[in-house]
């Protein structure tokens, strides 16, 4: 037992000699850890890749041994948007950079565990810095973050560094100072801020840093300087504002106490130059101080009688203001929005948090866009297509280091309709009694022609049928089998056509009321004056003649007109056929039966009216189409039927 348990002691510390042997040659500057670069200062630049994190606690041991120990400036190289999480497993590292890389966020607890003293993040992409990202970090004294993208920095961001002295923002976006970031470092002895985009520096931004001893403000777009420099920043000894334009006014008064100051150096002096007004542009703000004058509070001139605006239509509103410095114009309206133009953002951040330049309305259930936009420097509120939603009082406020005025107008939309609607009315009235009166006038003409029309016009004379030859009933009485053909001067089968049943008058006297319906044979016993025919008998065969004309015609109209309802009705059932099937079949059977019946009938009478006569066997030929409704195939069927 005893031998086992020396055996696991000689082991481990053989192992532990073997390893402080290699870390011991890896911290010669001959030899450096693996995946690392050392250079003669003793900075080590390391490729941050996914095999690092494994030989993160070797990493440790080296930093440990290494003779430069917490001196010793680590570099990571990464490929990562974020910073890497080994990190957190390093606290042997007090000088960290990650500069150089394509970090563009900087998440919570990013350096949570590490005990850094300095920490640079520059020239990467960061535009966004969590709350929190700096968490752990309080023996931090210098932080770099500049050549990035941010345009803000969150509230309290560097409040768990009460030891940073060193914040280096240069190179970056930042529209206003960081007064809610840098407020919570008392500690703050450098604040750089050059190349960014500030416009407007009061003194409660810089009230807190009683410690800071140079600021860096070079090339912003700073146009005044109202900082009492002896007074807020009582520690100050370097200020460089170069590169800013300046308007030359007393809003610049802050750096005359600069110039004048034995305590305070203005760095690049002689290019910081005046921008406006035009008489002193170029000159150096330093040659100029004799002549600035006094400065003022707004006052703003304003028309406070309300307006009305007409509906839909354009409306401007002016704010005007006197100042000096130049105000900043902030417009408050009536449903609760701030309109700002963007130069005064930064001026009006105290008190404006949700300032916009330029807003678009759209109205509920109507397509109605209204614009509402800050013009001239914010001197002007602009709002189109007004309407009722806009009603109320508009204000006017202006700011400058010395105070604030305001003013406000009460502007309401009206409509043109009310005003508009007697004339309408009015001429409505008059359209309509001038369409009424025109209406009557063509009446009364129509009118009166029909009436002189219908008392001195021609009369219509009604004349009888002219009487059928015995040619047309010949012809009549045969059937062709071309019946699809009809003379236009045939009569429709529509028409109401019968010639008169009474007897009509021969061209030499009329027929007797009670004729015979035929006359008698003569007697053999004798022959009676005026020879052996009866008496009348002319008269009355020229009655039958007459009779037999017309009521054979009338019959035949009647068999033409059957025989042309036989064909239509045949036509509509086999038409109907394909639809149908047997049904339509049947009916066309059935209507073909009927029209012969009606045409045996018709001939039948035409016997019987004729007497004795004998007409003869009469045929008429039919063509039919039968369709399978199965195959689709037609084909013709001739049928011939003889009446008797």
């Amino acid at each position: 037992m005893e031998l086992a348990f020396s055996l696991v002691i000689i082991f481990l510390l053989a192992l532990n000699s073997s390893t402080d042997s290699v870390l011991h040659n890896q911290s010669l500057s001959t030899d450096c850890f693996a995946d690392c670069v050392c250079e003669d200062d003793w900075h080590l630049e390391c490729n941050a890749d996914a095999s690092f994190a494994q030989s993160v606690p070797l990493f440790n041991r080296y930093m440990f041994h290494s003779a430069a120990n917490v001196q010793t400036r680590v570099r990571f190289i990464t490929y990562e948007k974020s910073v890497p999480l080994f990190l957190r497993h390093l606290p042997v590292v007090r000088n960290l950079s990650l500069e150089g890389n394509s970090i563009t966020t900087v998440q919570q607890g990013a350096f949570t565990s590490m005990r850094l003293r300095e920490l640079s993040l520059s020239r990467n992409a960061i535009s966004e810095i969590q709350q929190g990202s700096f968490s752990d970090l309080r023996l931090l004294k210098v932080l770099d973050l500049s050549y990035n993208r941010l345009t803000s920095l969150a509230k309290d961001v560097f409040s768990e560094m009460p030891a940073l002295e060193v914040l280096n923002l240069d190179h970056n976006s930042l529209r206003f100072f960081p007064f809610d970031a840098t407020s919570v470092v008392p500690s703050l002895k450098v604040l750089m801020l050059n190349h960014n985009s500030l416009s407007y520096l009061v003194p409660t931004h810089l009230s807190s840093l009683s410690s800071l001893q140079i600021l860096g403000l070079r090339s912003n777009n700073l146009t005044s300087f109202v900082i009492g420099v002896e007074d807020e920043l009582p520690s100050l000894k370097v200020l460089d504002v170069a590169g800013n334009p300046f308007h030359c006014s007393c809003g610049v008064f802050g750096l005359k106490r600069v110039v004048e100051s034995d305590s305070i150096t203005m760095m690049d002096h002689e290019i910081t130059t005046c921008a406006s007004p035009s008489h002193l542009s170029g000159m150096q703000v330093y040659d100029v101080m004799s002549a600035l004058g006094n400065c003022s509070e707004p006052s703003v001139f304003q028309d406070f009688n309300s307006r009305q605006v007409l509906y839909t239509s354009d409306v401007e509103v002016g704010c005007d203001i006197a100042g000096d410095p130049n105000p900043a114009i902030l417009w408050i309206t009536p449903w609760g929005h701030e309109f700002a133009d963007t130069s005064h953002l930064a001026t009006l951040e105290d008190v404006c948090h949700s300032c916009k330049s330029q807003r678009r309305y759209h109205g509920i259930g109507i397509s109605l866009v209204s614009e509402v936009s800050v013009l001239n420097q914010g001197r002007i509120l602009k709002i189109t297509a007004f309407r009722g939603f806009f009603n109320g009082n508009i204000t006017c406020a202006a700011f400058n280091f010395l105070g604030n005025d305001t003013a406000t107008r009460y502007v309401e939309v009206f409509s043109a309709v009310p005003s508009t609607k007697l004339d309408s009315l009015i001429i409505g009235g008059f359209c309509a009694a001038g369409a009424l009166s025109l209406g009557l006038i063509i009446g009364s003409i129509k009118l009166t022609y029909l009436a002189c029309k219908k008392r001195f016009g021609p009369k219509t004379i009604l004349h009888s049928p002219a009487p059928v030859s015995e040619s047309e009933v010949e012809n009549a009485g045969s059937v062709t089998d071309d019946a699809n053909c009809r003379d236009d001067n045939d009569p429709d089968p529509n028409d109401d056509f019968y010639p008169p049943e009474t007897p009509f008058t021969t061209p030499e006297t009329a027929s007797p009321s009670t004729s015979p319906k035929k006359s008698h044979s003569p007697s053999d016993t004798g022959t009676p004056p005026g020879g052996w025919l009866p008496t009348g008998i002319f008269d009355t065969m020229e009655e039958v003649r007459w009779r037999l004309r017309y009521g054979v015609g009338r019959k035949v109209t009647a068999v033409k007109r059957n025989v042309k309802s036989m064909k239509e009705s045949g036509s509509v059932y086999v038409h109907n056929i394909m639809e149908s099937g047997s049904t339509a079949a049947n009916k066309v059977r059935a209507g073909v039966v009927m029209g012969m019946e009606t045409v045996k009938f018709h001939v039948q009478s035409i016997k019987e009216f004729c007497g004795t006569g004998d007409m003869g066997a009469q045929t008429i030929s039919m063509v039919s189409v039968e369709t399978n409704i199965d195959t689709n195939e037609r084909r013709e069927v001739v049928k011939s039927v003889t009446i008797v």
